[in-house]
């Protein structure tokens, strides 16, 4: 049953709840960082996705997210392959993706839905 009152079809034939839901929408406000360069911004990128990898952060769970494919393909895959840091480019089927290793790089459409423990948004 909603906070108003209206009851939730669950889709398997009973009502929903919202009984022990929480919302993972907390958290420490976003980091935002201004940069003069191109340069000076994938210096920065490299080095938070090198330091949360050394932390114990799992490559799979770190995505790198930009506004546009051309950002993605031209920029920020060649920034971790000029690193040495696997990265996996997140396209019309993340379950496939799923097994392969590496930081995540997506447009924010594609990244709809998804979850996951760090989220670096560059170039905007």
């Amino acid at each position: 049953m909603c906070r108003d009152g209206d009851e939730i079809d669950d889709l398997d034939g009973g009502i929903d709840s919202l009984k022990g839901y929480s919302s993972l929408r907390s958290g420490p406000p976003p980091t935002i960082r201004n940069f003069k360069s191109e340069s000076a911004e994938a210096d920065y990128v490299r080095e938070v996705v090198a330091d949360w990898i050394e932390y114990g952060i799992a490559p799979e769970s770190i995505c790198i997210s930009a506004r546009t494919q051309f950002q993605i393909d031209q920029r920020y895959a060649q920034i971790f392959d000029a690193a040495g840091i696997a990265w996996v480019k997140v396209e019309k089927d993340p379950e496939a993706e799923a097994s392969k290793s590496g930081v995540r790089l997506a447009t924010m459409h594609r990244m709809k839905g998804l979850e996951f423990s760090r989220v670096l948004l560059a170039g905007v």
